[in-house]
């Protein structure tokens, strides 16, 4: 069934991910862009080759870090 959460955001320690749609920012000691779609196993990082998708989707997390920092104050 399809989430009701356009997008969704996890993070243990300083490891964190974002996911908007297909595409799935990771970052553990570096980033890793997966398109779900394409490769569901997350087997092929495409961040050298979709930085603008690395940026939005790294803008979508440090925005949901003030958030979660806002609603602890």
């Amino acid at each position: 069934e399809p989430s009701p959460h356009r997008v969704l955001h996890w993070m243990l320690g300083k490891r964190w991910a974002v996911r908007d749609g297909k595409w799935k920012l990771v970052f553990d000691k570096e980033l890793f862009l997966a398109d779900l779609e394409a490769d569901p196993g997350e087997r092929m990082n495409l961040a050298q080759d979709h930085p603008e998708i690395v940026d939005r989707l790294r803008a979508l997390h440090e925005d949901w870090l003030r958030d979660v920092a806002t609603a602890r104050e």
